[in-house]
């Protein structure tokens, strides 16, 4: 039962870290997803120079935080992966029971913050908000499996 949970947790961890694994790691192409994702939603969002000045800060405060906890995350991921098979059940629950706890901490994050994102655009914005952050994650992961299609990168 406890290798089942900690299973289920790594498979839904999977879908919300695999894009940005190396962006811990990796400070440039951080600011690079940034500067992307600046540009997206702007885009999508069609943000008007009053609503932008009081949306980015919210969203870049809101995005600090979950990016914080989503490390944390998979720093627990990371530390199983290479020290897994020497932890006691007691340890893996444990870090079942923090991916968990992290994952409620995110959710909060969420809900909090949407609420303030909710009274800066407008109802249609705020829904519109929604569709670009799932589109704009569709497309970092096409653009995942274009690079991977490629092959290694020659550095």
């Amino acid at each position: 039962m406890k290798n089942l949970k900690m299973i289920l947790a790594g498979f839904m961890l999977l879908a919300f870290t695999f894009n940005a694994q190396s962006q811990c790691r990796n400070p440039q192409r951080l600011e690079q997803i940034k500067s992307q994702k600046v540009a997206f939603y702007t885009t999508k969002l069609n943000l008007s120079p009053a609503e932008a000045e009081k949306f980015w800060p919210v969203y870049n405060e809101m995005d600090t935080k979950l990016f914080d906890i989503q490390c944390s995350m998979r720093d627990i991921i990371r530390d199983n992966r290479t020290n897994g098979s020497k932890k006691t059940e007691k340890e893996l629950s444990d870090m079942v029971n923090e991916i968990l706890k992290l994952q409620g901490e995110e959710q909060s994050i969420r809900i909090d913050y949407n609420k303030k994102i909710s009274s800066i655009l407008t109802p249609a914005k705020a829904i519109l908000y929604f569709d670009s952050e799932y589109a704009f994650k569709k497309e970092l992961m096409k653009q995942a499996r274009q690079r991977d299609a490629k092959g290694p990168r020659q550095d």
